[in-house]
């Protein structure tokens, strides 16, 4: 364990202010989970001191914060974990990989303003490997330095905090039971009998919805109350890999669970007026283009040269509209692909040896290597939200202005299908595109990616918060998008969400993933996202949206306004997915019919109906 006396002589170093009646609490865990606070020290001075200050003078700054005047004190790097908690003076953090709960109590609040303002100085030096200084943040954050580059000097003003509120007429009532965080009951079981493994939902607009397993795909009916199970499964066994444009099989061979390149697939997504489907392949180098309520031929089209592709998505958000387009999303790389491919006449693919055809490729644009692109997601105007594994958010416009140098091309001359044209690449490659803007990291890996329909706000999920970013600004009169040009200094600052620690402990400190907006779709564009729900292990964790944008900074986080209110809904195994249906038409008085969330675990599906939180809930 370091000590202050260790500290090299920095701004940071001589700047720790002395602390007096500050109070170290450890959390104290009982069996059941239940959480209680033990007091293990009074008039404890904490300290920051620096790992590597007698190491060699290559080693990175590391500070980590020790605590004098407690026998027992964590070991503490550091990091954006740390939450302040102003009403309460209080600041809590995790120590022992997340196993043990911490927290220092401060006696007014001058105190507490300097030993966060201390904090921020610290982790801006861990996280930068400079000194925190106005010159130091301008030359690391650029335009974002007083915005969306977090808030290491300090919290929202009073004109952020007024930009998040400023839709609130289109939004209803937050109700009473909102407000709290509270336990909520499981829901209603989809009555089916899972035969296999599954794997993801892939929900429609439309009258179908498709669960994704193992050995085959579900379809369920959409209804005001959730999925219906139709008592239909198409078995990957009975599919055959061919053509579907009306040419007579040469084979009809089918394959066996076991041989199926299908079984492994996971990710889906809706095409051609939902009648069609494109499963990604588990080597991210082709996809499987079938019809999922036929047992009727596949198609395998391939990526051409490329090859890991992580993700693919519908060009414009919603699955409704008639379109052969989508977009791929590899480390370095977002690409658009046509389905309108040339047939091979009557030759039939088989599933021991299939002939990939090649996909027709509509433009894109390789990035530099560092970018490490991790997920991606669209508006319902074809703009696009990118997360990367270094943090970092990228928001472009709706125009795909780079063409691949090698436009994969089929082996064999092709026959065009009256019933759809061969597809042919851009002529010629226009200007490159970038990011219209660029979000600062804030320390964690994006995870996955979530837009509104009018692509308002952005949702990127890390496995310990999730960000809420308001892409919209203000420049005069005029209201402009963060898609279309650069947010920097002039938008709101970011919101987090995050689980109370003693829900941490609740849920065994299991990751947050797939955070996502309510689905407003096509046809209902009056409509608004009303919630935000992630999957956390064993539960579901869902935010009243409206709760986010009025929310107070009584809890910051990493310099940023922290959510703490939830309803955590539980299963009895970990949840693979949860997803809300598409909204619903209002109905008698404005009332929003129940069932619009969808549950998805290894072996079955749920419909979580609406309920009255004030009366169902248990606070916690």
């Amino acid at each position: 364990m370091g000590n202050a006396a260790s500290q090299p002589a920095n701004a940071n170093a001589g700047q720790q202010p002395a602390h007096t009646d500050v109070r170290l609490f450890k959390a104290c865990i009982r069996s059941d989970k239940s959480f209680e606070w033990e007091l293990l020290g009074e008039n404890v001075q904490p300290h920051f001191y620096d790992i590597n200050a007698d190491t060699s003078s290559n080693s990175p700054t590391e500070w980590h914060l020790e605590f004098e005047g407690s026998v027992d004190y964590p070991d503490v790097v550091v990091s954006d974990g740390m939450q302040f908690q102003a009403a309460e003076l209080k600041c809590v953090f995790s120590a022992a990989e997340g196993t043990e709960w911490w927290a220092l109590s401060f006696p007014d609040e001058r105190q507490f303003a300097a030993f966060h303002q201390s904090y921020n100085g610290h982790l801006f030096e861990n996280r930068y490997q400079t000194d925190l200084s106005e010159e130091n943040v301008q030359r690391e954050l650029g335009v974002y330095a007083g915005g969306l580059g977090g808030g290491l000097g300090g919290g929202e003003t009073d004109a952020q905090q007024q930009q998040w509120v400023e839709d609130m007429d289109i939004d209803e009532p937050v109700r009473a039971g909102d407000a709290h965080a509270g336990v909520r009951s499981e829901g209603r079981l989809v009555d089916r009998k899972a035969t296999s493994e599954l794997t993801s939902l892939v929900l429609g607009e439309n009258d179908r919805s498709f669960v994704v397993g193992r050995e085959g795909i579900s379809v369920m009916k959409n209804t005001l109350h959730g999925l219906e199970d139709l008592d239909l499964e198409v078995s990957f066994d009975s599919l055959r890999l061919g053509s579907d444009r009306g040419h007579t099989p040469r084979s009809t061979r089918r394959s066996t669970g076991k041989s199926s390149p299908l079984t492994s697939c996971s990710k889906g997504i809706l095409m051609d007026s939902e009648e069609k489907m494109n499963l990604l392949s588990s080597t991210g180098r082709s996809i499987f283009n079938i019809d999922p309520e036929k047992e009727g031929v596949v198609r395998e089209l391939g990526f051409g040269d490329m090859s890991g592709i992580l993700d693919i998505v519908n060009e414009t958000k919603g699955t409704a509209e008639a379109t052969d387009t989508f977009l791929s999303l590899a480390p370095q790389s977002v690409d658009k692909w046509d389905l309108r491919v040339a047939e091979r006449g009557g030759l039939v693919q088989t599933m021991a040896s299939p002939t990939v055809d090649s996909l027709s490729h509509g433009g894109g644009r390789t990035y530099k290597s560092k970018t490490k692109f991790s997920c991606i997601a669209t508006t319902a105007d074809g703009y696009r939200a990118v997360g990367s594994q270094d943090g970092t958010i990228r928001l472009y416009n709706d125009q795909m202005t780079q063409v691949r140098n090698s436009i994969p091309r089929a082996p064999i001359p092709l026959a065009r299908s009256p019933a759809r044209p061969l597809a042919r690449s851009l002529p010629s490659p226009p200007p490159r595109q970038i990011s219209k803007t660029n979000i600062p990291s804030l320390g964690a890996p994006i995870d996955h990616i979530d837009v509104t329909f009018d692509g308002r706000w952005v949702l990127a999920t890390t496995k310990t918060f999730i960000i809420v970013i308001k892409t919209m600004y203000k420049e005069g009169s005029k209201e402009l998008c963060g898609f279309t040009s650069r947010l920097g200094s002039r938008a709101p600052k970011p919101r987090l969400l995050m689980l109370r620690p003693e829900d941490r402990v609740y849920t065994n400190n299991a990751p947050f993933e797939k955070a996502r907006f309510s689905w407003v779709d096509s046809r209902n564009r009056s409509e608004k996202e009303r919630y935000i729900v992630a999957t956390c292990g064993r539960y579901t964790v869902q935010w009243n949206f409206r709760a986010v944008k009025i929310a107070k900074p009584d809890v910051v986080t990493n310099g940023l306004t922290t959510v703490q209110k939830y309803a955590l809904i539980p299963k009895s195994e970990d949840i693979l997915d949860t997803n809300f249906m598409h909204a619903k038409a209002r109905e008698g008085g404005g009332v929003r019919s129940p069932g619009s969330l969808v549950v998805l675990t290894k072996q079955r599906v749920w419909n979580v109906e609406e309920e009255d939180e004030e009366e169902d809930s248990l606070d916690r």
